[in-house]
Protein backbone atom coordinates (compact mmCIF):
# COMPACT_ATOMS: atom_id res chain seq x y z
CA UNK A 1 0.00 0.00 0.00
CA UNK A 2 1.23 4.00 -0.73
CA UNK A 3 2.80 5.68 2.15
CA UNK A 4 -0.38 7.90 2.51
CA UNK A 5 -2.49 4.86 3.44
CA UNK A 6 -5.43 4.86 0.51
CA UNK A 7 -6.46 6.91 -2.58
CA UNK A 8 -5.68 10.54 -3.62
CA UNK A 9 -8.36 12.31 -5.06
CA UNK A 10 -7.82 15.20 -7.65
CA UNK A 11 -10.58 17.70 -8.16
CA UNK A 12 -10.09 19.36 -11.65
CA UNK A 13 -8.36 18.26 -14.33
CA UNK A 14 -7.15 21.38 -15.89
CA UNK A 15 -3.80 23.02 -15.92
CA UNK A 16 -3.09 22.80 -12.43
CA UNK A 17 -4.90 19.51 -11.99
CA UNK A 18 -2.26 18.37 -14.45
CA UNK A 19 0.58 19.31 -12.21
CA UNK A 20 -0.52 17.86 -9.36
CA UNK A 21 -1.15 14.19 -11.13
CA UNK A 22 2.50 14.42 -12.27
CA UNK A 23 3.81 15.51 -8.66
CA UNK A 24 2.08 12.46 -7.23
CA UNK A 25 3.27 10.05 -9.66
CA UNK A 26 6.87 11.21 -9.67
CA UNK A 27 6.61 10.67 -5.62
CA UNK A 28 4.86 7.08 -6.11
CA UNK A 29 4.66 5.65 -9.50
CA UNK A 30 2.25 3.11 -7.59
CA UNK A 31 0.00 5.41 -5.74
CA UNK A 32 -3.75 4.98 -6.67
CA UNK A 33 -5.12 8.46 -7.63
CA UNK A 34 -8.53 9.54 -9.21
CA UNK A 35 -8.96 12.39 -10.99
CA UNK A 36 -12.40 14.17 -11.50
CA UNK A 37 -14.03 16.76 -13.21
CA UNK A 38 -17.36 17.63 -14.44
CA UNK A 39 -16.01 17.76 -18.04
CA UNK A 40 -15.48 14.44 -19.91
CA UNK A 41 -14.08 15.74 -22.58
CA UNK A 42 -11.44 17.24 -19.90
CA UNK A 43 -10.68 14.10 -18.40
CA UNK A 44 -9.73 12.79 -21.96
CA UNK A 45 -7.46 15.29 -22.84
CA UNK A 46 -5.72 14.79 -19.35
CA UNK A 47 -5.20 11.19 -19.91
CA UNK A 48 -4.21 11.34 -23.69
CA UNK A 49 -1.37 14.25 -21.84
CA UNK A 50 -0.01 11.67 -19.30
CA UNK A 51 3.16 10.36 -21.29
CA UNK A 52 3.24 6.73 -19.82
CA UNK A 53 0.47 4.19 -19.19
CA UNK A 54 -0.88 4.28 -15.42
CA UNK A 55 -2.80 1.59 -13.84
CA UNK A 56 -3.65 2.60 -10.91
CA UNK A 57 -4.54 6.39 -12.10
CA UNK A 58 -8.48 6.48 -12.95
CA UNK A 59 -10.42 8.99 -14.37
CA UNK A 60 -14.27 9.75 -13.23
CA UNK A 61 -16.56 12.49 -13.66
CA UNK A 62 -17.49 14.47 -10.45
CA UNK A 63 -21.25 12.85 -10.47
CA UNK A 64 -19.55 9.72 -10.17
CA UNK A 65 -17.17 10.54 -7.16
CA UNK A 66 -20.14 11.97 -5.54
CA UNK A 67 -22.18 9.15 -5.91
CA UNK A 68 -19.08 6.68 -4.80
CA UNK A 69 -18.49 4.94 -1.37
CA UNK A 70 -15.13 4.94 -2.43
CA UNK A 71 -13.10 6.19 0.64
CA UNK A 72 -10.13 8.82 -0.16
CA UNK A 73 -6.97 9.52 2.03
CA UNK A 74 -6.66 12.89 0.78
CA UNK A 75 -7.88 15.50 -2.04
CA UNK A 76 -6.48 18.43 -3.94
CA UNK A 77 -8.97 20.63 -4.98
CA UNK A 78 -7.88 22.25 -8.37
CA UNK A 79 -11.18 22.96 -9.95
CA UNK A 80 -12.43 26.65 -10.29
CA UNK A 81 -12.77 28.88 -6.96
CA UNK A 82 -16.20 29.34 -8.29
CA UNK A 83 -17.17 25.91 -6.69
CA UNK A 84 -14.72 25.38 -4.09
CA UNK A 85 -16.75 26.19 -0.86
CA UNK A 86 -19.06 23.49 -2.35
CA UNK A 87 -16.32 20.98 -3.04
CA UNK A 88 -14.88 21.18 -0.26
CA UNK A 89 -18.22 20.28 2.28
CA UNK A 90 -18.89 17.45 -0.51
CA UNK A 91 -15.01 16.15 0.56
CA UNK A 92 -15.69 16.41 4.19
CA UNK A 93 -19.09 14.81 4.13
CA UNK A 94 -17.10 12.03 2.36
CA UNK A 95 -14.74 11.31 5.62
CA UNK A 96 -11.76 12.97 3.61
CA UNK A 97 -9.55 14.47 6.28
CA UNK A 98 -6.38 15.64 4.47
CA UNK A 99 -6.99 18.69 1.70
CA UNK A 100 -4.66 20.45 -0.57
CA UNK A 101 -6.24 23.62 -1.74
CA UNK A 102 -5.06 25.74 -4.83
CA UNK A 103 -5.14 29.40 -4.55
CA UNK A 104 -7.53 31.66 -4.45
CA UNK A 105 -9.37 29.83 -2.22
CA UNK A 106 -12.25 31.37 -3.02
CA UNK A 107 -14.19 34.31 -4.23
CA UNK A 108 -15.28 35.90 -1.49
CA UNK A 109 -13.78 36.47 2.18
CA UNK A 110 -16.94 35.26 3.32
CA UNK A 111 -17.00 31.78 2.13
CA UNK A 112 -13.03 31.82 3.21
CA UNK A 113 -14.05 32.24 6.29
CA UNK A 114 -17.08 29.02 6.21
CA UNK A 115 -14.67 27.24 4.05
CA UNK A 116 -12.44 27.55 7.58
CA UNK A 117 -15.16 26.87 10.06
CA UNK A 118 -16.18 23.61 7.58
CA UNK A 119 -12.62 22.21 7.96
CA UNK A 120 -12.46 22.75 11.80
CA UNK A 121 -16.33 21.72 12.20
CA UNK A 122 -15.00 18.09 10.40
CA UNK A 123 -11.77 17.74 12.49
CA UNK A 124 -9.87 17.66 9.19
CA UNK A 125 -6.50 19.36 7.93
CA UNK A 126 -6.36 21.75 5.24
CA UNK A 127 -3.64 23.56 3.15
CA UNK A 128 -3.26 25.94 0.69
CA UNK A 129 -1.20 25.82 -2.20
CA UNK A 130 1.08 28.77 -2.08
CA UNK A 131 4.14 27.12 -3.47
CA UNK A 132 7.14 29.99 -2.41
CA UNK A 133 7.18 28.70 1.18
CA UNK A 134 8.11 25.34 -0.03
CA UNK A 135 11.23 26.97 -1.92
CA UNK A 136 14.44 26.91 -0.37
CA UNK A 137 15.30 29.98 -1.98
CA UNK A 138 12.36 32.05 -0.16
CA UNK A 139 13.70 30.40 3.49
CA UNK A 140 16.85 31.84 2.64
CA UNK A 141 15.72 35.25 1.86
CA UNK A 142 13.55 35.32 5.30
CA UNK A 143 17.11 34.33 7.11
CA UNK A 144 18.75 37.41 5.11
CA UNK A 145 16.01 39.55 5.87
CA UNK A 146 15.68 39.63 9.47
CA UNK A 147 19.47 39.31 9.92
CA UNK A 148 20.50 42.45 11.45
CA UNK A 149 24.21 42.62 10.45
CA UNK A 150 23.15 42.31 6.54
CA UNK A 151 20.00 43.74 6.57
CA UNK A 152 19.75 46.37 9.48
CA UNK A 153 16.12 47.47 11.05
CA UNK A 154 12.93 48.77 9.26
CA UNK A 155 12.45 47.19 5.88
CA UNK A 156 10.32 48.33 3.05
CA UNK A 157 8.67 46.17 0.30
CA UNK A 158 8.34 47.16 -3.11
CA UNK A 159 6.74 44.93 -5.23
CA UNK A 160 6.07 46.31 -8.96
CA UNK A 161 4.77 43.97 -12.06
CA UNK A 162 2.07 43.52 -14.97
CA UNK A 163 -0.66 41.85 -15.50
CA UNK A 164 -0.19 39.14 -12.91
CA UNK A 165 -3.14 39.55 -11.44
CA UNK A 166 -3.80 40.24 -7.72
CA UNK A 167 -5.64 37.26 -6.98
CA UNK A 168 -3.77 34.45 -9.11
CA UNK A 169 -0.27 35.49 -8.89
CA UNK A 170 0.51 38.80 -6.12
CA UNK A 171 -1.08 36.44 -3.99
CA UNK A 172 2.20 34.28 -3.89
CA UNK A 173 4.03 37.56 -3.08
CA UNK A 174 1.87 39.09 -0.13
CA UNK A 175 1.56 35.50 1.01
CA UNK A 176 5.65 34.79 1.41
CA UNK A 177 6.06 38.93 2.65
CA UNK A 178 3.63 38.08 5.27
CA UNK A 179 5.76 35.10 6.05
CA UNK A 180 8.89 36.63 6.39
CA UNK A 181 8.13 39.64 8.45
CA UNK A 182 6.22 37.69 10.90
CA UNK A 183 3.09 39.91 10.46
CA UNK A 184 -0.26 39.14 12.52
CA UNK A 185 -2.23 42.01 10.98
CA UNK A 186 -1.54 44.99 8.52
CA UNK A 187 -3.17 48.66 7.59
CA UNK A 188 -4.18 48.96 4.16
CA UNK A 189 -3.65 52.60 4.17
CA UNK A 190 -4.17 53.20 0.66
CA UNK A 191 -5.67 50.99 -2.23
CA UNK A 192 -7.03 51.36 -5.50
CA UNK A 193 -8.04 48.85 -8.68
CA UNK A 194 -8.03 49.36 -12.36
CA UNK A 195 -11.29 49.37 -14.23
CA UNK A 196 -9.45 47.23 -16.73
CA UNK A 197 -10.18 43.33 -16.23
CA UNK A 198 -7.61 40.88 -16.91
CA UNK A 199 -8.90 37.99 -18.75
CA UNK A 200 -8.43 34.50 -17.49
CA UNK A 201 -7.04 31.44 -19.28
CA UNK A 202 -9.54 29.36 -17.13
CA UNK A 203 -13.04 30.70 -19.00
CA UNK A 204 -14.61 34.24 -20.26
CA UNK A 205 -16.47 34.07 -16.64
CA UNK A 206 -13.46 34.48 -14.86
CA UNK A 207 -11.07 38.23 -14.33
CA UNK A 208 -8.67 38.83 -12.53
CA UNK A 209 -7.29 42.10 -11.43
CA UNK A 210 -4.40 44.81 -11.12
CA UNK A 211 -4.14 47.75 -8.88
CA UNK A 212 -2.00 49.47 -6.36
CA UNK A 213 -1.69 49.33 -2.60
CA UNK A 214 0.61 51.20 0.48
CA UNK A 215 0.26 48.78 3.78
CA UNK A 216 1.89 48.78 7.12
CA UNK A 217 2.84 45.18 8.18
CA UNK A 218 2.03 44.94 11.99
CA UNK A 219 3.19 42.47 14.32
CA UNK A 220 1.96 42.33 18.07
CA UNK A 221 0.58 46.08 16.95
CA UNK A 222 4.06 47.22 15.84
CA UNK A 223 5.02 48.14 12.39
CA UNK A 224 7.38 46.06 11.26
CA UNK A 225 7.80 46.62 7.40
CA UNK A 226 5.92 48.84 4.96
CA UNK A 227 4.81 47.34 1.52
CA UNK A 228 4.28 49.44 -1.40
CA UNK A 229 2.52 47.11 -4.69
CA UNK A 230 1.86 48.71 -8.39
CA UNK A 231 0.51 45.60 -10.23
CA UNK A 232 -0.78 47.42 -13.06
CA UNK A 233 -3.54 45.59 -15.20
CA UNK A 234 -2.28 46.98 -18.67
CA UNK A 235 1.72 46.84 -18.08
CA UNK A 236 3.50 43.45 -19.43
CA UNK A 237 6.79 43.80 -16.90
CA UNK A 238 7.84 40.70 -14.98
CA UNK A 239 7.56 41.31 -11.43
CA UNK A 240 10.27 42.03 -9.25
CA UNK A 241 10.08 42.36 -5.34
CA UNK A 242 12.36 44.82 -3.92
CA UNK A 243 13.35 44.50 -0.30
CA UNK A 244 15.59 47.22 1.27
CA UNK A 245 16.73 46.95 4.75
CA UNK A 246 19.36 50.16 6.87
CA UNK A 247 22.20 48.14 5.14
CA UNK A 248 21.09 46.10 2.54
CA UNK A 249 18.64 45.77 -0.56
CA UNK A 250 17.81 42.58 -2.24
CA UNK A 251 15.71 42.33 -5.44
CA UNK A 252 13.90 39.15 -6.33
CA UNK A 253 13.56 38.23 -10.28
CA UNK A 254 11.25 35.35 -9.53
CA UNK A 255 10.32 35.17 -13.19
CA UNK A 256 13.51 35.31 -14.38
CA UNK A 257 15.00 33.08 -11.97
CA UNK A 258 17.47 35.32 -10.47
CA UNK A 259 18.31 37.81 -7.51
CA UNK A 260 20.90 40.75 -6.79
CA UNK A 261 21.94 41.91 -3.92
CA UNK A 262 23.85 45.19 -2.31
CA UNK A 263 25.12 46.02 0.43
CA UNK A 264 25.76 49.99 1.53
CA UNK A 265 29.48 50.88 3.11
CA UNK A 266 28.68 52.32 6.30
CA UNK A 267 31.17 54.32 8.18
CA UNK A 268 31.75 55.59 11.75
CA UNK A 269 33.02 58.97 10.43
CA UNK A 270 30.75 59.76 7.89
CA UNK A 271 27.17 58.44 7.40
CA UNK A 272 26.16 61.00 5.47
CA UNK A 273 28.39 60.75 2.63
CA UNK A 274 28.69 56.60 3.46
CA UNK A 275 24.41 56.00 2.94
CA UNK A 276 25.18 57.16 -0.52
CA UNK A 277 27.77 54.25 -1.15
CA UNK A 278 27.25 50.66 -2.14
CA UNK A 279 29.06 47.68 -3.27
CA UNK A 280 28.80 46.22 -6.32
CA UNK A 281 25.69 44.20 -7.62
CA UNK A 282 26.07 40.81 -6.71
CA UNK A 283 24.10 38.53 -9.30
CA UNK A 284 22.85 35.28 -8.41
CA UNK A 285 20.60 32.25 -9.66
CA UNK A 286 17.39 30.63 -7.94
CA UNK A 287 18.36 27.33 -6.44
CA UNK A 288 16.32 24.61 -8.54
CA UNK A 289 12.88 23.61 -7.80
CA UNK A 290 10.10 22.05 -8.77
CA UNK A 291 6.49 22.77 -10.12
CA UNK A 292 5.13 20.52 -8.72
CA UNK A 293 6.75 21.51 -5.32
CA UNK A 294 3.44 22.18 -3.55
CA UNK A 295 1.75 18.42 -4.16
CA UNK A 296 5.16 16.76 -2.94
CA UNK A 297 5.73 19.10 0.23
CA UNK A 298 1.90 18.42 0.90
CA UNK A 299 2.73 14.39 0.65
CA UNK A 300 4.93 15.15 3.92
CA UNK A 301 2.16 15.30 6.16
CA UNK A 302 1.19 12.13 5.52
CA UNK A 303 4.67 11.28 6.65
CA UNK A 304 4.55 12.68 9.72
CA UNK A 305 6.99 15.36 8.30
CA UNK A 306 7.48 19.18 8.03
CA UNK A 307 4.99 20.93 5.68
CA UNK A 308 5.88 24.24 4.51
CA UNK A 309 1.91 24.80 3.10
CA UNK A 310 0.44 27.21 5.45
CA UNK A 311 -2.66 25.64 6.49
CA UNK A 312 -6.56 27.00 5.64
CA UNK A 313 -6.67 29.21 8.40
CA UNK A 314 -3.43 30.67 8.23
CA UNK A 315 -4.27 31.99 4.99
CA UNK A 316 -7.30 33.68 6.55
CA UNK A 317 -4.59 36.41 6.89
CA UNK A 318 -3.40 37.06 3.42
CA UNK A 319 -7.28 36.60 2.03
CA UNK A 320 -8.51 39.47 4.40
CA UNK A 321 -6.03 41.49 2.49
CA UNK A 322 -6.61 41.16 -0.71
CA UNK A 323 -10.30 41.14 -0.42
CA UNK A 324 -9.92 44.57 1.34
CA UNK A 325 -7.95 45.43 -1.87
CA UNK A 326 -10.27 44.13 -4.34
CA UNK A 327 -12.94 45.48 -2.15
CA UNK A 328 -11.82 49.06 -4.00
CA UNK A 329 -12.70 47.97 -7.12
CA UNK A 330 -15.77 50.11 -8.83
CA UNK A 331 -17.44 47.44 -10.68
CA UNK A 332 -17.15 44.05 -8.02
CA UNK A 333 -17.91 44.24 -4.57
CA UNK A 334 -17.92 41.20 -2.03
CA UNK A 335 -17.81 38.55 -4.67
CA UNK A 336 -15.30 38.89 -7.31
CA UNK A 337 -14.66 36.70 -10.55
CA UNK A 338 -11.93 35.22 -9.58
CA UNK A 339 -10.13 31.78 -9.83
Amino acid sequence: MSFVGGEILVVGAGRMGRHHVVGLLSEDAEMPITVCDIDKEQLKRLDESIDDVFDNLKFRTLDEVQESHIKYAGAIIASTANNRLATIEMLLNKEVKNLLIEKPVEQSLENVIKAIELVKHHNAKAFVNLVFRTLEQFRDFEVMINDPELFGAMKNFNLIGGSIGIACNGVHYLDIILKMTGADDYSLNEASIDDELIASPRGTEFFDFGGRASIDLLRSGKKVAELFIDLSATSSALPVLEITGDKAKLAIHYKKREYTLVKRIMTKNDQKDAANKYTPIEFFDFKKFKITSGTLNWLNSFKGERVDLPKLEENLLVNRLIFEWLSSSSKYQNTFPIT
